[in-house]
């Protein structure tokens, strides 16, 4: 039987929103071959066939003061989507992540349109801003998650979640930890994030303590892994040196081949432990952002592995205790110590393990399409 040709609108904020809906695409087209799709996505998405408003890159900014400083930016970009979405009407609209713009989106769409919206990857309310349960509860019709905690703590709320497990892990995990090398010959991954303002942040302390590292170790070896968004000219600028590389991998190719690595709190952690890689966990914002989020934070762990396993499995540095010194010295504690590095990729590895279930993305695009 033919299927009435469809009109999907996505908004996706971030790399991380792009890899999943360009997967969500690929199998929604899959089981409707007439679908078209528009909205906010990036490069992935635009190679299945996705139409972007605006470029992904423009809106990879975190934390209070920096989006204060672009709303302006966000507010004509708001009216932008909101427009986009009264003069297409479209059959469904899927939020990915994105939670600062998607949320105050949902409510604004439901004005304008009876359109069903499903929202992929809960926001991680269960962390902070539980007061936004509400704006799920009201304005989203169906909320698919990628934790199995997650089920439980909406169901408290009397809210329906989804849970068809999380693709990543699902794709990527090994079925045995891989084997570190016990000599100087390491490679480490130093991964500053996706956004300009992270890497502003993170790069200068991760390329001092490369440097600070490799006058005692001459022969190990470190890269920093370029997001997709991420021209990597803009990473040379910080780098300085030819002793240290860039990498444009896909970043799970990127980390399979990796001994240790220093990844910036978000995705690649997650994308970092996938690969069952040793880490240290950092982060760093605005002295403004990091006041206004340590107020509102409930989660005791940065890293979602940690939160997961109850308990710091990957060591975490953030703002204040993220410095060249604090990192130099925990590189050496941690890379002379095998021991430790093997306990940890056996703690990641039996703490996703259950989250590796079959055919992720399939049942997903499968839900959302007969939604």
């Amino acid at each position: 039987m033919n299927r009435p040709k469809q009109h999907v609108v996505i908004i996706a904020g971030e790399s991380s929103g792009d890899l999943h809906g360009a997967h969500l695409m690929h199998y929604i087209k899959q089981q409707n071959p007439k679908v078209v799709f528009s909205g906010l996505g990036g490069i992935k998405m635009a190679q299945e066939g996705f139409q972007s408003l605006v470029p992904i890159t423009k809106l990879a900014i975190m934390g209070f003061w920096e989006v204060l400083k672009n709303i302006v930016f966000f507010i004509n970009l708001e009216r932008l989507v909101l427009t986009h979405i009264q003069n297409k009407q479209p059959n469904k609209i899927i939020l990915i992540d994105y939670p600062g713009f998607n949320l105050r989106l949902a409510q604004k769409i439901k004005k304008i349109s009876k359109t069903k919206i499903i929202y992929y990857v809960s926001p991680q309310l269960w962390a902070w801003k539980e007061e936004r349960v509400k704006i799920i509860k009201k304005h989203v019709d169906s909320l698919i998650v990628l934790f199995p905690f997650e089920v439980s703590w909406y169901k408290k709320h009397q809210i329906h979640a989804n849970y068809f497990g999380h693709p990543l892990i699902e794709q990527y995990l090994p079925s045995k930890i891989k084997k570190i090398k016990q000599n100087h010959k390491l490679s480490i991954a130093l991964c500053p994030g996706s956004r300009i303002q992270e890497i502003q942040k993170h790069l200068p302390i991760l390329i001092d303590t490369a440097i600070q590292y490799t006058k005692n170790n001459p022969q190990t070896s470190f890269k920093v892994i370029c997001a997709p968004n991420i021209e990597p000219q803009l990473l040379r600028s910080y780098i300085k040196t030819d002793s240290i590389s860039i990498e444009t991998r896909p970043i799970l190719t990127s980390f399979q081949k990796t001994d240790f690595a220093i990844v910036a709190s978000g995705t690649a952690a997650l994308e970092c432990a996938v690969t069952l890689t040793p880490m240290i966990v950092v982060y760093k914002m605005s002295l403004l952002s990091w006041w206004v989020t340590k107020g509102l934070v409930k989660a005791p762990f940065a890293s979602i592995i940690n939160i997961l396993a109850a308990q710091e499995i990957s060591l975490e540095l953030l703002q204040t205790k993220f410095t060249a010194a604090n990192l130099l010295s925990a590189l050496n504690n941690k890379l002379t110590n095998y021991t430790e590095l093997i306990d940890e990729q056996t703690n990641i590895l039996e703490t996703i393990k259950p989250l590796a279930i079959k055919n992720t993305y399939q049942n997903t695009a499968r839900y959302i399409e007969s939604y």
